[in-house]
């Protein structure tokens, strides 16, 4: 007789497997939902980032052209050999930074882009240094 009740209250007391699956879906929801907004926050820091370094490019061409008259700028490389640039200037998508010396929408300087997300030139997720 006491293990007819001790068995009845622990059957109570336990959790079914429906419970158990309504906890698991709601936790992959919050997670689902959290690991969105995220990747939504990610992208538009790898636009904000590419943006910063265009202009910082376009300054060191600056810098690199006043220390070089007469010189033509050939590669972003020779800024980063130069020290004008902390890095390789890739852009957050791994691509390479485009530049143009003298510049077609900027004359006075040179015009620096990146194709951004699509990798594609001429594009409208270009990112570039005369908009």
């Amino acid at each position: 007789m006491r293990k007819q009740r001790w068995i009845r209250r622990a059957a109570q007391r336990a959790m079914t497997l429906v419970e158990i699956m309504i906890v698991v879906a709601i936790i992959g929801m919050v997670v689902g939902g959290v690991a969105y907004g995220a990747f939504n926050q990610f992208e538009k820091a790898k636009l904000q980032n590419a943006k910063k370094e265009v202009s910082v490019i376009k300054g060191a061409i600056e810098i690199w052209s006043t220390q070089n008259v007469g010189q033509t700028l050939t590669s972003l490389d020779q800024l980063y050999k130069d020290k004008l640039l902390n890095k390789d200037p890739k852009d957050p998508w791994a691509q390479p930074y485009q530049f143009k010396c003298p510049g077609e929408h900027d004359t006075d300087s040179c015009d620096v882009w990146s194709n951004g997300k699509d990798k594609k030139s001429g594009s409208a997720d270009d990112i570039k240094s005369w908009q």
